[in-house]
């Protein structure tokens, strides 16, 4: 592969020449040893190689999820016809989210307000409410949190182990909150609720 870009007839005074052939097999052998799935990191252009011509050679292949770092270079390779998943390994911005969601790539998120924005845009993405929940439980915003859970639950996200027992976490610090302003009838709602949701009620 050659890279364009050049009047006809001027040489390039560099190139670089990719052996698809080397990349597919060095390809099969990471995955050998891995075991499991590799993601082909495509930042920077693939490092210069060129991202879309080598995201087309391997979706071609039946790689099925590529790696990039930032939304434009997600962009590019949606608007040149990739149509496996996309991650984007840089942290998203909260003003990149609706774009991040138009696209269809799947976005890092390093901070609360990208979660906040991501879930905004998307209220009914359940993978998105489910990670604003996490956060929140993780940041310990406790009522955030259980908001956030309950929203999760109520649009028909997965009510698993893990759910219920960050969900009974944030009632159980819920309850201590109102214990510690001695409202004990607070506390003891909070507390049911804890062992509702430990029960999957």
């Amino acid at each position: 592969m050659r890279p364009g870009g050049y009047p006809k007839g001027v040489q390039a005074r560099a190139w670089v020449e990719v052996d698809l052939a080397a990349l597919w097999a060095n390809y099969r052998l990471l995955a050998g040893r891995a075991g499991g799935e590799v993601i082909p990191v495509l930042k920077a252009d693939a490092y210069g190689h060129g991202a879309l011509p080598l995201a087309r050679f391997l979706e071609g292949k039946g790689v099925g999820r590529f790696a990039v770092a930032t939304l434009e270079e997600g962009r590019r390779l949606r608007e040149g016809g990739i149509k496996g998943e996309v991650l984007l390994l840089g942290s998203l911005h909260p003003l990149e989210a609706e774009e991040a969601l138009r696209l269809g790539l799947v976005p890092t998120l390093s901070n609360l307000e990208a979660a906040e924005a991501l879930a905004k845009q998307n209220p009914n993405d359940l993978r998105a409410l489910r990670l604003l929940a996490e956060i929140y439980t993780e940041t310990q915003w406790a009522i955030r949190a259980w908001e956030a859970w309950m929203n999760y639950r109520e649009k028909g996200g997965t009510w698993d182990e893990a759910a219920r027992q960050a969900a009974a976490k944030v009632a159980r610090t819920l309850a201590f909150y109102a214990n510690q302003r001695g409202d004990r009838a607070e506390a003891e709602r909070w507390a049911a609720q804890a062992q509702a949701v430990e029960a999957g009620q």
